[in-house]
């Protein structure tokens, strides 16, 4: 799942992804409020395992051997599907407790780290400005790495050992650009190219290993301003094309095994973010991946943003009522589900009220919540908006402004370049659009 592993209807500028596109090509979208998605993501996630059939031995399928009667329980995939579930299903502590059994039965073997690594990263999603997993998401990685290099060292053509190095290097490029270390990120990210594309040359046919290059190509071909404004002293030049990276996060959707889902969730995001006016074809995507993991907040909430963009009023209101009368299992959750009554405010944009959007973001303008971190960044954009639609532009563009201005921990890059587009053209509610299913075009916004 590569968080492993975040679109909309209204129209985009260039810069839109910019800053954070390449920072977050290496996990589904950054986050679903906070970044793009989300950034999420969050979506987004770092499991891509190998394609043995269910129940069969990792270890033994990558040596090419037979399963005979092992001394002590295998790891096998369906161990790893397990972990992908759990998270799936919002139960992170439990898929890293799991991720800690295995690594204390398995301690040759470097997947029990992907987990975690992926696990990470999903907890990271409920606040990506808070750095309290950055050095375990490090430490994880890096443990990846060495347990790679030691089997690269015995054999430089092991398709696996490049794909495990290929994929932690990925998410450490992923953290690096995320936290604005773009040197470390586009190294990083492009030795994980190579790793990855010598994967697919030793294995063409292992299909789940190609979802993260498929992000890496579709996400630093949005990056040419970037690379000029801020990587251009680089030895490098990111590689990427948009269409193929396209082409292989579809491939994954349709026939990838424990990263289909992953692929499926990105897939819904690229027409929701990425393919301006194609929201309506993302919706049907990350509604059925809500419907699946009710459990799951975030997931709850991407389903509410893919609302929005195709400007369905009355379903917001529904999922985020649900959302505010549910019990939360942790913290976490318990600051998202705080977030609920901003989301019947951007209904009532939807519905062309602002009035009414105003009022019902009265209690959080007054008492803005202490987290998750970006939330007082995402209310000022929704007042900002409100105000935008009342007629009230100079009151408006003091907030985005604002916004723009915010230090980290307290901003939020999604706030942030929507304040940007208010500066420059007046709020417009997304209108909800029915277009006819199309393959998206190499172009964007």
């Amino acid at each position: 799942m590569t968080r492993p592993t975040h679109i909309r209807s209204t129209p985009v500028g260039p810069q839109k992804r910019t800053q954070r596109a390449f920072s977050r090509s290496m996990g589904l979208r950054a986050r679903p409020i906070g970044a793009s998605v989300l950034a999420m993501a969050g979506l987004f996630f770092c499991l891509i395992g190998p394609s043995p059939s269910r129940g069969e031995d990792l270890d033994a399928a990558r040596q090419g051997t037979s399963v005979g009667i092992p001394e002590k329980p295998p790891l096998r995939e369906a161990d790893l599907m397990q972990g992908v579930q759990l998270n799936f299903q919002g139960r992170h502590q439990e898929a890293l407790r799991m991720a800690d059994q295995l690594k204390a039965a398995h301690p040759e073997s470097a997947w029990p780290f992907v987990l975690e690594t992926y696990t990470l990263f999903w907890l990271m999603l409920y606040d990506d400005e808070d750095t309290q997993y950055d050095v375990p998401i490090e430490k994880s990685c890096q443990r990846t790495i060495e347990l790679a290099d030691e089997r690269l060292d015995r054999n430089d053509e092991e398709a696996e050992a490049h794909y495990l190095k290929g994929q932690a290097l990925m998410n450490l490029g992923r953290l690096h650009g995320w936290r604005g270390r773009y040197y470390k990120a586009g190294r990083d990210g492009e030795r994980a190219r190579k790793h990855l594309e010598k994967t697919l040359e030793l294995r063409p046919d292992w299909t789940d290993a190609e979802y993260y290059l498929g992000m890496y190509y579709f996400f630093v071909s949005l990056i040419p301003d970037l690379v000029t404004r801020w990587l251009g002293w680089l030895w490098f030049i990111p590689t990427g094309n948009a269409e193929e990276g396209v082409v292989l996060i579809e491939k994954v959707a349709e026939t990838g095994t424990l990263y289909r889902e992953d692929a499926l969730y990105m897939k819904g995001n690229i027409y929701i973010n990425f393919r301006e006016n194609q929201a309506e074809l993302g919706l049907p995507i990350i509604r059925s991946l809500a419907q699946r993991y009710p459990q799951n907040v975030l997931l709850q909430f991407e389903l509410i943003e893919a609302l929005y963009e195709t400007g369905k009023p009355q379903e917001v209101i529904a999922t985020a009522n649900a959302l505010a009368d549910r019990k939360p299992r942790n913290t976490a959750e318990e600051s998202w589900i705080r977030m609920a009554p901003t989301w019947k405010a951007r209904a009532a944009l939807l519905e062309g009220d602002p009035d009414r959007a105003l009022q019902l973001l009265a209690p959080e303008i007054a008492t803005p919540p202490e987290n998750p971190l970006w939330a007082t960044a995402w209310i000022d954009l929704i007042h900002a908006q409100a105000l935008d639609a009342a007629g009230q532009r100079e009151q408006a563009l003091v907030l985005y402004q604002k916004i723009l201005d915010y230090d980290p921990p307290h901003g939020s890059q999604r706030a942030a370049r929507r304040a940007r587009m208010g500066l420059k053209n007046p709020y417009r509610a997304p209108q909800a659009v029915i277009i006819q299913a199309s393959p998206p075009s190499d172009e964007h916004p």
